[in-house]
This record gives structure tokens, C-alpha cells and sequence, in this order.
């Protein structure tokens, strides 16, 4: 038993590369330009690291004296937790006060004042 056979022809669109890296950079862009939100959350998650490595750099030394932990265990754990917490919560307020500085360079206005009440604009009328 035979079939009948057809061509059909398609036309693929071409994977761009720069595009696809485009759309990372404007989302990334999109979460963070307005917001300090991301910043604030560097800070927190820093500090919450820097707390869980506290735990287990006692957990750690107690093992230690207890002698149940593998040789340069207890160091290496000591100074892995410490610096990744101290280091994301610097960069964090780093972070927080380039934002700072930023929108003081913008020049913009704390507020804008719509209508006045008061004041001048009623004794003149």
C-alpha cells in the first residue's frame, strides 16, 4: 500500500542572539530602574545570611570541641558564612546609597505643589 507523498516547505525564523540578550537586560531594567525595593531586599538577605551563619558558626565550634567534624571543616564553614553575608549586605548598602545619590543628582523636586491655599494668592485677589 502506498501514500501520497507532498513537500511542504517552512520558513524558520532566524534565532537572533542579540535580541534574546536584549530582553534579559530590559527585564532586569524593568525590575530594579524604579524601585530601591531590590536593594532593600540585598540588605535583608544579607542580614538573615549573616544570622543563619552565626547558628552554624556555633553549631560549627561545637562540633569542633565535641571532635565530631572532618579536619578544616569548621574553618572553612567560619569563613564562607561570615564573608557571603558581611559581603551581600555591603554590597546592598552600597547599592542603597548610590540610589540615593542618584536621585539627588536628578535635581527633581521632593513634591510638586498643585493649588495654594491661602496665603498670597488670596490677598492679592
Amino acid at each position: 500500500m502506498t501514500s501520497k507523498k507532498t513537500d511542504c516547505s517552512i520558513v524558520a525564523s532566524v534565532f537572533n542572539e542579540e535580541e534574546s540578550v536584549m530582553m534579559f537586560y530590559k527585564f532586569i531594567n524593568s525590575i530594579s530602574s524604579f524601585s530601591k525595593v531590590p536593594l532593600q531586599l540585598g540588605i535583608f538577605t544579607g542580614l538573615i545570611f549573616s544570622a543563619i551563619s552565626l547558628i552554624l558558626i556555633v553549631f560549627s565550634l561545637v562540633m569542633w570541641i565535641l571532635e565530631k567534624t572532618i579536619p578544616g571543616y569548621t574553618t572553612l564553614i567560619i569563613f564562607m558564612s561570615a564573608f557571603a553575608g558581611i559581603q551581600l549586605f555591603v554590597t546592598g548598602l552600597i547599592g542603597q546609597y548610590i540610589s540615593y545619590v542618584f536621585d539627588e543628582v536628578k535635581g527633581r523636586p521632593p513634591y510638586i505643589v498643585d493649588e495654594v491655599y491661602g496665603g498670597e494668592n488670596e490677598k492679592n485677589n
